[in-house]
């Protein structure tokens, strides 16, 4: 899971998302989020999926002015290339609802990205907030915007730290440990 061949060169700013572009992942969320950070030119954002959001994401950005630069919708793409987006960008959000555990939160703190996953979700327990990683509510795009305040105006040395303890992390998910955390997560959902 750990990628050896990381690269620590980050695209400053740069926000990945990787996920089907669909309600309950809300990625709509992330660009809503980001909209007064992206037109200072602090950050831009990457999606990569496919879905019937991607409409609705194209109108928020062009409603706010948000250009071609700093949006990037790339649809599905190869597992190679999706590996060598999270290992460029700086942040990795999706804030979704009802997620089991999700590998690509996995993948992205394996490539030293700062992660934000959703609480109370298929990933909090992984990530530490604060630690690791950072946590949301589902959905919320004002906690989240706020959550990119707060991290946005950490120090470089305290951000270097989650991405490295991210990384730790990563390195310390076995395959037993995921299915375990897996089985773990489907048993709990099960409505009996």
């Amino acid at each position: 899971m750990y990628n050896k061949n990381l690269n620590t060169v980050k695209n400053e700013g740069k926000i990945c998302y990787v996920g089907a572009l669909i309600k309950r992942k809300y990625p709509e969320k992330v660009l809503e989020a980001a909209i007064s950070f992206l037109k200072k030119g602090n950050l831009s954002i990457t999606y990569i999926g496919d879905g019937a959001l991607s409409k609705k994401i194209n109108r928020i950005a062009k409603r706010n002015h948000i250009d071609e630069k700093q949006l990037h919708l790339l649809g599905h793409i190869s597992r190679k290339d999706v590996q060598e987006e999270l290992s460029t960008s700086e942040y990795f959000i999706m804030i979704s609802r009802h997620e089991t555990f999700g590998m690509v939160y996995l993948e992205a703190m394996a490539n030293g990205c700062i992660t934000i996953a959703s609480k109370n979700e298929g990933f909090d327990g992984i990530i530490k907030d604060g630690v690791n990683g950072f946590l949301c509510d589902a959905g919320n795009s004002a906690d989240l915007s706020n959550l990119l305040k707060k991290i946005i105006s950490m120090p470089n040395n305290e951000k270097e730290k989650i991405r490295m303890n991210a990384i730790s992390t990563a390195k310390e998910m076995t395959e037993r440990k995921m299915a375990e955390k897996y089985l773990s997560d489907v048993i709990d959902n099960i409505k009996l």
